[in-house]
């Protein structure tokens, strides 16, 4: 489909446009030439022969705000859904499609803003502007189409880290009224989802029936991830009902999943938790190598919950997670914001008794050297309390490592 498609592409209307963006979402085709062809068409790909030609500047700006003026806001969620399925990420493209469903959102129904939300978050953009507008329409919409729609929708305001009272109490509504419709996997989510906004316990505890009920018949049914989102949302919102068993299987997946996204972690992200246990090594007075190596090595713990922790250290008293923040836990947009996952975690290492220090890997791949990621750490100790006077004079002081 995807080659016709590209040929067309310049006599489609928007709504043609908008169709094909998502059909190939749904079919999960990853076709990074035909996505920047349908960019270029929109107006956020500028074509030209001079080098210095970018979307910020004046002209390639105007054009792309005259044709994305020409969608509806229907059309605008679509189209930006198609790209997020497809993980085709085109920031210029999120950033026009985010400005106009923020002027246009009055036009959707609460399937399209839902559609439009769950693209933002799997593209990662915490534009508070226009989920302010999506959720505003949603609300006024009186209700959502269906209740997968309602877990869609709790799932990626979860996952934004959004903040609703009164979109938590409608989606909490809905996702206990529409539970028994939902599959394990959307129950998860919507119960994941909730957890992190504040939904109402009850709706919660239908959510994990449903998932309960799916795990008990067949373990292997839910995917680790999903199992070990179950687990997460059940320690976030303790009075849930889920079965004993049913949660203690859950951690065991939350820990296995752990374990396969470190064995597929990039070049970089390895190096990125290699680096950082040495700061905090080095932060907490190690000096030799092999008193850092050793010390790096001693970090890694395991909560009395059963949760396994990279990085935990104990100052005066108080137990410390040090949790490294990968790129794709942060906002593309505002890269200070932590995401859901990296929210969640957070909650669930608190539950556990630990005074949690986030390290965005944006923050500290930025530092200068071993030195100042370690006085990065030691001030980062600080803000949950612990008193690091003491080590900050030390690492301020020269080394010698002949001295007695």
């Amino acid at each position: 489909m995807s080659g016709p498609a590209a040929t067309l592409l310049a006599s489609m209307s928007p709504a043609q446009m908008s169709v094909v963006a998502e059909a190939l979402g749904k079919s999960c085709v990853k076709d990074a030439e035909l996505f920047n062809k349908m960019s270029t068409q929109v107006g956020t790909r500028i074509k030209s022969t001079r080098s210095n030609l970018n979307f910020d500047s004046p002209e390639p700006r105007a054009q792309a705000t005259a044709n994305i003026a020409k969608f509806k806001g229907g059309e605008l969620a679509r189209l930006l859904w198609g790209f997020a399925a497809a993980h085709h990420e085109d920031g210029a493209m999120a950033k026009a499609a985010a400005k106009a469903l923020a002027d246009k959102a009055g036009e959707l129904s609460s399937k399209e803003a839902a559609q439009a939300i769950w693209a933002l978050a799997k593209l990662r953009r915490t534009d508070k502007a226009t989920l302010d507008a999506l959720v505003k329409a949603a609300k006024a919409k009186g209700g959502f189409e269906s209740p997968i729609d309602a877990a869609a929708m709790a799932w990626s305001l979860g996952f934004l880290t959004y903040k609703d009272a009164d979109a938590a109490r409608s989606l909490s509504a809905a996702l206990k009224a529409g539970a028994g419709e939902l599959s394990a996997a959307h129950a998860i989510d919507g119960a994941w989802g909730l957890a992190l906004m504040g939904g109402d316990k009850d709706a919660v505890s239908a959510l994990f029936a449903v998932a309960a009920a799916a795990v008990q018949k067949d373990p292997a049914s839910v995917d680790v991830y999903q199992m070990g989102a179950l687990y997460n949302a059940a320690v976030l919102v303790p009075g849930a009902k889920l079965p004993e068993q049913v949660q203690a299987f859950a951690l065991k997946m939350y820990n296995l999943g752990g374990e396969s996204m470190a064995l597929k972690r990039s070049s970089a992200g390895s190096a990125f938790v290699q680096e950082l246990g040495e700061a905090v090594a080095l932060a907490l007075g190690a000096r030799y190598r092999p008193e850092v190596a050793k010390a790096v090595k001693s970090y890694a713990s395991v909560s009395a919950d059963g949760v396994a922790i990279d990085i935990a250290v104990t100052l005066d008293g108080a137990k410390i997670a040090v949790e490294p923040v990968y790129p794709g836990y942060a906002s593309a947009t505002h890269p200070n914001v932590m995401l859901g996952p990296a929210a969640a975690r957070a909650g669930l290492l608190e539950a556990a008794g630990y005074k949690v220090v986030q390290v965005p890997f944006v923050e500290f791949v930025a530092l200068a050297d071993t030195k100042a990621k370690a006085a990065y750490i030691l001030n980062a100790l600080k803000s949950t309390g612990a008193k690091v006077d003491a080590l900050q004079k030390k690492l301020s002081e020269p080394f010698d490592a002949y001295a007695e």
